[in-house]
This record gives structure tokens, sequence and C-alpha cells, in this order.
């Protein structure tokens, strides 16, 4: 394996595959930038032919193709000006153009500009959000009422709520079976009815048989309304691809350099698509990533594709390039990072492709001897709920004095504040417990993605009552806005309501009470 110093791949040869294995902070999307521009310093140095339509880049996220696609124009900009030879204004002005995107924008264009060969209307729409849900909501419902009869072996045991529930989720499994099995498992052996357990087989049985039919309804009713999910775009690019050999070999011939960055967050039929618009020396691939940051097993993400990859092009005897020099930690973070994970991530030779492994030491960068100190403090508990003991250590925190250099290099001096500290937790399941110790000690915080925000009163009143708009007659939206810090209800007060009528909304209708009525103006 090759060692390579960052700053200086730019200078290797661009028409051959490069796989990168960098670590975090070693520079792979600056790599990746780098190679982009210098593929067409080549071609403008040799005379020849290429334009943005010629080279592929992939990321993982819109974001990230946002920043790679400005990254690049800075880069062609600077050339500009520094008088680099070239025709970069003309290309700076075609980027507009450029293939810079998630691999799913990447088959969505292939797609609108091959749609006919499928057979599909290339003005397909992508069915995302709302529009998503709404569809998958109708289809379920409309798949119950014309199978009533024969789902009522699970409608006796799960409920008509529950049995048109789990129609939703066999459309929102990502329309897999085995996901789905797992799903309906789930949901009918709750404690509801858990003990009817002889009935549980029969009714996951039934469902599992009406898994095709749904998916076939579903794919039906986006073919009527023209949609692809994000899973179709992938798939028809694949099939548009197979089958039909002259199409492949209009990409292959017009992609001549594919490049990929976060290639740790690739999937199987991600990779394939890849495969199927390569052929070895008439076209070049360049990959980048870093099996240790695939974090994306959920959504299908393996890092076996990274490892059987790298493997390939080692065997290949093609390029495998790897960064180790950690360009944006402080050296203690990288030092501590080094001890602690390459105890856990540890290569035990098995050859298990799943596995990601701490195969060498990072390096850092110096800081300088007038750097501020960076320090690692561990803090150990032998309580499982250890969320006031990270509260009274923040708090302590916020008594330090913190050294930083700001962003005119200069060494300044403050103390901690509640925004210089983050807590990283690995699921959600105890956050409540975190903001308990944390409120309880006067500390602001802000919860990013918390699970229980939803839950909190002052924003589960608010949604009661937009529940209660929808549907008036639905005593629980009723109970809960009343009972919200929005209303402020107390048991007597709601308990009187209800007494008034056969519903909340009846009662509302009928009160004397002056606090109920200006509710019901509302």
């Amino acid at each position: 394996m090759e060692k390579v110093d960052g700053g200086n791949l730019m200078g290797s040869e661009v028409n051959r595959d490069i796989f990168i294995a960098a670590s975090a902070g070693t520079g792979k999307t600056y790599q990746l930038v780098k190679h982009y521009v210098s593929i067409f310093e080549r071609a403008f140095k040799l005379g020849e032919r290429l334009d943005v339509h010629n080279v592929v880049a992939i990321t993982f996220t819109r974001k990230a193709a946002k920043e790679m696609k400005e990254r690049v124009m800075k880069s062609l900009d600077e050339k500009i000006v520094q008088g680099v030879p070239g025709d970069w204004v003309s290309l700076r002005a075609r980027m507009v153009n450029a293939w810079i995107s998630t691999i799913h924008s990447f088959c969505e264009r292939i797609l609108r500009e091959s749609a006919t060969y499928l057979g599909m209307d290339p003005g397909f729409q992508i069915l995302t959000g709302i529009r998503r849900v709404t569809l998958e909501s109708n289809v379920a419902k409309s798949y119950f009422l014309e199978h009533m009869e024969e789902l009522e072996p699970v409608i006796e045991l799960a409920g008509i709520d529950k049995t048109f529930k789990l129609l939703e989720r066999m459309l929102r499994n990502d329309r897999n079976k085995l996901k789905v099995s797992r799903a309906i498992h789930k949901i009918i052996e709750s404690r509801e009815v858990g003990e009817k357990g002889g009935k549980v087989l029969e009714a996951t049985s039934i469902l599992e048989k009406h898994f095709e039919g749904i998916t076939k309804l579903y794919d039906q009713e986006c073919l009527n309304a023209n949609y692809l999910d994000f899973d179709d775009l992938l798939t028809k690019t694949r099939e548009l691809l197979l089958a039909h050999p002259r199409v492949q070999q209009k990409y292959i011939r017009r992609f001549k350099y594919i490049l990929v960055d976060e290639f740790q967050d690739t999937d199987e039929l991600q990779k394939e698509i890849i495969d199927l618009l390569h052929v070895e020396g008439d076209n070049f691939l360049f990959f980048v990533g870093d099996a240790k940051q695939s974090i994306y097993r959920f959504r299908g993400a393996d890092v076996t594709v990274f490892n059987r990859t790298k493997e390939h092009f080692l065997v290949s005897g093609k390029s495998v390039e790897e960064l180790d020099t950690n360009r944006r930690s402080h050296p203690n973070i990288v030092e501590f990072q080094n001890r602690l994970f390459s105890k856990i991530m540890v290569n035990d030779f098995s050859g298990k492709y799943y596995k990601a492994h701490y195969e060498k030491e990072i390096k850092a960068l110096s800081y300088g001897s007038n750097s501020p100190e960076s320090r690692v403090r561990v803090l150990f508990s032998d309580q499982a709920d250890d969320s006031k003991e990270v509260a009274n250590y923040i708090s302590k925190l916020l008594q330090e004095t913190l050294t930083f250099r700001s962003k005119n290099g200069e060494i300044e001096k403050r103390k901690v504040q509640p925004g210089d500290i983050a807590i990283l937790l690995r699921r959600f399941t105890k956050i409540t417990k975190y903001e308990d110790a944390l409120e309880n000690l006067g500390i602001p915080y802000y919860t990013v993605g918390s699970r229980e925000f939803y839950n909190r009163p002052e924003v589960a009143g608010p949604l009661a009552w937009l529940d209660m708009i929808v549907d008036p007659l639905d005593d629980e939206a009723f109970t809960r806005f009343l009972f919200s810090p929005a209303f402020g209800g107390t048991l007597d007060e709601v308990s009187s309501l209800k007494s008034t009528g056969k519903s909340f909304y009846e009662g509302l209708m009928n009160t004397q009470d002056e606090k109920f009525i200006s509710l019901a103006k509302l």
C-alpha cells in the first residue's frame, strides 16, 4: 500500500484506478476536489477534449455535493487568478452542468435522459415527504377495504387500527419482505395480544401473503401517478444499464472519470451501478473513504463493500493509497483516539469483510509550543445512569477558563460557555434524564433531534390542538390538549366538561364555564 502525503496526491497520474483509505481529518474531500481539477489540468496540457459531462463526482448527501461543487469552483477561480494555462474561465462557466451530486441525483439524471428505453415518462416526480406518506396511507386504506374479509383473523387479533398500521408498515420498510416480517412479529406480539399466542402465527402468515399484493398496488399507483421513490431511482438505473447494452456503452464512453467520496457509505446496489458504468482501461475510478466511519448500515450501507473493493484493488495491482495525517485535531486528541480505538477496532485477521479495523495509528500535525493545550478527561461511573455526574461535571467546567486561538490567530481567554460543550449519546432512549439533570442545575441546553421533542408538554399541547381541528370528536386529542400547558385544565374541570356531553366536543358546545367558552369560540 502506497502512503501519500495529503498535499502531494495531485501530482499522481490521473489515468488509473485509485483507492484512497483516509482517516478522519486527513483531507478526503480535499483530495477528491484536487483530483477532479487535476483531471482537467492534464487534459488542457495534452490538448485532449474533456467537458464537465465526462467527469462524475458522487458523494453521500446533497449538502456535501453542494460544498464539493463550491470547492471545485473556488479551485478553478484560483487557477484563473494564477494564470495557469488552460481554458479555466470557460470550464467554470460550464460547471452549472457538472455531474457532482448524490448517487440518487446521479441516477435521476440518467433516467430522465433515457427513461423512454424503460417505457417511462421522463417527467416523473420524486416521491418524498408528505407526498409519499399520503400515497402509502391511501394505498393501505384501499387495500384494507378491498381485502377486509381475508384480513379478518388479523383484525380480530390486533384490531382495525393496528391492522391498518401494519399494512402501512409493509410499505414503509423499504418494501423488504424480511424487514416487513420482523415488523409484523414485533407489532402483533405486543402486550395487548401476547396472550393470544396461538393466533399470532396465523395472523403473521396472512399478512406475509398479502405483502406482494399491497406492494404491487403501491407500484401500480406510483406508475399511474408517474412517481419514483429513492429506491426506484437506483433499481430502475440498474435495470436500464442491464437491459440496454447500447445505453450502458453510451454512458461508459461519456463518463471518463468516476469519483466517489465517502465510499464507506456505499451499498451493494450503488456499487453495482458504478461497476456497470466502468470498463477497465476505458474509464477510471477514484474512491476515497474510511471504513472506520461507516455509520449508515441502517440505510443499507455496508463496510463490506469498502473492504472487498479495497482488496480487489490490491490483488489487481491497482493503486491503493493511504492518508494518515490528521490535519484537523489537536495532537492530544489524536493520541487519545489512537490509544482507545486501536484496542477496540482490533484486526483479528479473520478475513471478515463486515468489520472495520484500526489498522495503524493516525499522525497529527504539530500545533506549536504556543498553541492552547487540549485535554481528554475520562469520567468513570459505577452507575448505569450517569446523567447527574455528567451534569455536575459540566457545571464545574463552566467555572473554568478556556484558552483558544481566535480566527485572527491570536491566543485568547474567556470563561467556558454552555455552547462550548456537546454531549454525544449512542441513542436517545435516556435523553430526558440528561435534560432533567442539566435543567436542575440551571444549565441551558439545546437538544438536536431528540425523539422526545414531540412529547414535551409545550409541543404536545399545540399538536393536540391541531388533531382536534382535524377531528373534533377525537376525545384523546381533547384530553391531551386540555391537560397541556397550552390550556392548563385541572382534573375537576376536564371531568366536568366531559359530563355535559357524550364527547368533549359536545361538552364544549354545551358548557357555561367561561374558561371553556373562550375555547369554544376559537
